[in-house]
């Protein structure tokens, strides 16, 4: 309603996966800033009131349905958007639709993860010692968000109603191939830490924030490297050579923290493990998906030291969890050759 065609089609192709920088939309830089409402369904949830948690409002159902009758939606769409026993709303300034849908999502997201840590809070008092009510399943329901999100203008009456998700959203995984399920036959031969790398993986692909994606990719990655050799650069002679030369007069923990620094010296850097993983599996990467491991890298190190956003957008992503899956199958292909070398060895 009251959407402008440039709002739309920025809508259309950032939810395809473009990023800000790879369009130039006439008309778009027009927009006005003001504040929107941003209202989801919220599945596994009932709301008896309004509830506040931070700039997130949980609603009753009865209120967004009330709302939608008076907007006249369709009933196809209203009775997706009121199936839910609750919903959340939130308010974010921003001249684009999409942009305001985007920061509010991920704002109710982390409102309904906070709910979830305290469902599993592990104690009878919280902790400015109230006491706690406590309902087993209640406790091991996760509060999540529905797949629709209403987004509306406040000074403009431009909104729409629609599902945030990738215009190519997924389908049933389709058995009727065997390029569907390469290496599928291999699966037995991969160690414990490869299996830990597929279900990371798996994690990353499905998960929708995008840190949690960047990390899960990490997760798969470190577990990907674990046991790789990687030739050492200081010999012990040159170790053992630093560690006398620490003084012995030093504070007692600074000198062990010297010491330990010394025999850490030959642990390689992940991303040197990583190189070294690859080329033993025969996954050549290109220069331009080395620098993409480094930047998913950064905003991963960055995040957990205290950095607040991101610049790695959702195709990199993407392309990061393709990057990941070429170097698993790619492993337990080569399982599968040393085995039959092995094999032909002894007949």
């Amino acid at each position: 309603w009251m959407v402008s065609p440039p709002e739309i089609v920025h809508g259309m192709v950032r939810s395809a996966g473009l990023q800000e920088s790879q369009l130039n939309i006439h008309g778009l830089d027009a927009l006005p800033l003001e504040s929107f409402e941003v209202v989801t369904p919220v599945e596994n949830l009932q709301v008896s009131e309004r509830t506040r948690i931070d700039e997130v409002h949980l609603l009753p159902s009865e209120d967004a349905r009330r709302a939608l009758a008076r907007l006249g939606v369709a009933e196809s769409i209203a009775d997706r958007f009121n199936e839910a026993g609750g919903h959340a709303v939130t308010f974010v300034t921003a001249r684009r639709m999409f942009e305001a849908e985007q920061e509010a999502l991920q704002r109710i997201d982390v409102a309904l993860a906070w709910l979830a840590v305290g469902a599993r809070y592990g104690s009878a008092l919280w902790p400015d010692g109230t006491p706690r009510r406590h309902e087993r399943a209640a406790s091991r329901a996760a509060p999540r968000r529905g797949a629709m999100a209403w987004v509306r203008g406040l000074m403009t009456s431009r909104q729409w109603i629609r599902t945030p998700q990738l215009v190519a959203e997924a389908s049933s995984f389709a058995l009727d191939s065997p390029a569907q399920h390469a290496g599928a036959q291999h699966l037995r031969l991969i160690k414990v830490q490869e299996r830990q790398a597929a279900l990371a993986l798996r994690r990353a692909a499905a998960d929708g924030e995008p840190m949690q994606s960047i990390t899960a990719i990490w997760e798969a990655l470190e577990f990907y490297v674990a046991g790789v050799a990687v030739p050492e650069s200081f010999s012990r002679e040159q170790l053992r050579s630093l560690r006398r030369a620490v003084p012995k007069d030093l504070p007692s923990a600074l000198r062990a923290r010297a010491l330990n620094e010394v025999n850490r010296l030959n642990e390689p850097p992940l991303m040197a493990r990583l190189r070294v993983a690859s080329e033993l599996d025969g996954v050549m990467l290109s220069d331009a998906e080395w620098d993409l491991l480094s930047r998913l890298r950064r905003a991963r190190n960055e995040a957990v030291h205290g950095a607040q956003h991101t610049t790695v957008g959702e195709a990199e992503i993407e392309l990061g969890v393709s990057i990941v899956a070429r170097l698993l199958l790619h492993r337990a292909y080569r399982r599968r050759i040393e085995l039959d070398r092995s094999d032909d060895g002894r007949q």
